[in-house]
């Protein structure tokens, strides 16, 4: 019976100066690729904030992954500035005030605005209504359900896709908005 492979574990600023052999790194990388391709990444995004959440995970095991995350690129310097940024915000779109580190991919929702009814009852049919925003028809059950738009908050006004009725500037809300808007990127 072989003995079990044992392999450093890596901390902090450690990444660069330990190098596996190329058996090892090629298992490795296939395992991960196979988990990869099996796993949805709503599964994937659960199983990891799953693990983040629970109180028994070492705060080493948190820091070797943050830094393993950094070393192949996937997190950034701008997600640190973010974690430290404490300036208030005016989201462009939605018009709530937000910090970056609280914005998510689903923190910036807009209603769908709906006219009733879009067109006469058809027999057999559910009853549709016409979203004026975005000139769908709908049924009552899906225009209770979904939203015109969801997304991240935005400072910038070439994220937004401005309309008369749901979607409107600062000026046309009168609201202030942000001393500072970007008008590139964001």
């Amino acid at each position: 019976m072989q003995g079990a492979v044992t392999r450093p574990i890596l901390q902090r600023g450690m990444v660069k100066a330990i190098s596996f052999n190329a058996a090892n790194r090629s298992e490795a990388m296939a395992v991960l690729k196979y988990y990869l391709n099996n796993t949805t990444a709503q599964e994937l995004y659960t199983r990891i904030g799953t693990a983040l959440s629970d109180p028994m995970l070492l705060s080493t095991d948190v820091e070797n992954f943050l830094s393993a995350l950094e070393g192949i690129g996937i997190v950034t310097s701008s997600a640190h500035a973010a974690v430290n940024d404490n300036v208030v915000r005016h989201c462009l779109r939605c018009h709530q005030p937000y910090m970056e580190r609280d914005n998510r991919a689903r923190s910036c929702n807009i209603l769908h605005t709906l006219q009733m009814p879009a067109r006469p009852e058809v027999v057999g049919q559910a009853p549709k209504v016409r979203a004026i925003c975005c000139g769908a028809d709908l049924s009552i059950e899906v225009a209770t359900k979904t939203l015109h738009f969801t997304g991240r908050h935005t400072t910038s006004v070439q994220n937004v896709a401005y309309n008369t009725t749901n979607v409107k500037t600062c000026a046309e809300m009168g609201c202030a908005g942000n001393a500072a808007v970007i008008t590139k990127g964001a």
